[in-house]
């Protein structure tokens, strides 16, 4: 569905451990009654705002590869972004999860690889384990 650069987002989180310019506390889906904290919770940001006619929905699953480590996880699409920015935003626990660890800013995404994919899965709602 998506290949090439990312961008990361913090939302949900408490704001303080990753700098971000455009961090909220919210995020458009919650589990258990909270929002996705991004520093715990691999997801993936649906280019849905001002209108959903993706045909994907928040709770549907996706897969997330950094071709470059060979890592991958499973996300939750679990925000809301722009329409115009396309696919391409996700947690910073999906980076760490995906060979970056140290990565410490969601202001830029420079340093990490443009060689990423994200692969939806409509319909499939996110296994919580729980």
């Amino acid at each position: 569905m998506h290949k090439g650069s990312i961008r990361i987002c913090t939302d949900g989180s408490n704001g303080k451990r990753v700098p971000d310019s455009n961090w909220l506390p919210e995020t458009a889906y919650s589990h258990a009654g909270k929002p996705l904290d991004a520093y715990t919770v691999p997801y993936i940001v649906l280019p849905a705002y001002p209108k959903n006619n993706t045909g994907y929905r928040l709770g549907d699953s996706a897969l997330l590869i950094n071709h470059d480590t060979g890592m991958s996880v499973m996300c939750v699409i679990g925000e809301v972004g722009w329409e115009k920015n396309g696919w391409g935003e996700v947690s910073i626990a999906a980076i760490w999860d995906t060979g970056n660890p140290g990565h410490m800013t969601a202001n830029h995404a420079l340093g990490l690889s443009k060689n990423y994919e994200i692969i939806l899965y409509p319909g499939v709602r996110y296994d919580w384990g729980d």
